[in-house]
Formats: C-alpha cells, structure tokens, sequence
C-alpha cells in the first residue's frame, strides 16, 4: 500500500482535513458521509485530536429541514499549521 493513501479511518479523517485546509474550506460530516459511505468522522477525529491534540476549529450552523424543524450541523477548518496535520497524517497511517 502506498504512504500516501489512507490505510485506515483515522488516517482518512486526517487526509480529507488536509484536502480541504489546501482549499480554504470547512468540512462537514455530510461529506464524509456521501463520499466516503461512513459516520465515523467526528468520532475518528476526536481520537486524533485527544492523542495529538486540537487540529480544527468547530462551528455549529443552524438550518431548518422540510418539515420546519430547527437544527444545527457542525463544520471543522484546519486550524493547526499546516505541518502539524500532515505529521499527525503520517504517524496514525501505518
């Protein structure tokens, strides 16, 4: 398997945190969900995060579905130096 695929979830977390920080965007858990057919992504980067600390800024957005009910989803932007999700990429994937 090559470096630079993720090999398990945990690396996958942090390897679509990076694809996203080159961007300049804010990722949701929808995403993750419809791209990568998973809903473990908070759950993987709160691992992450615990073990080699604080990656993202989370912010909660509020939006109403089509039945009128009231209810947030949250976003996560990179917002450790570039570096640091990169060395945190290559140590949770192996």
């Amino acid at each position: 398997i090559s470096q630079n695929k993720p090999i398990n979830q945990k690396a996958l977390c942090v390897h679509t945190l990076l694809e996203f920080a080159n961007n300049s965007k804010e990722l949701s858990c929808g995403y993750w969900v419809a791209k990568y057919k998973s809903t473990k992504f908070s759950t993987r980067l709160g691992e992450v995060e615990r073990e080699y600390g604080v990656l993202t800024t989370r912010t909660f957005n509020a939006f109403t579905n089509r039945f009128g009910h009231k209810s947030t989803y949250q976003t996560y932007k990179v917002t450790a130096s570039i570096s640091k999700p990169r060395e945190v990429y290559k140590k949770v994937n192996k």
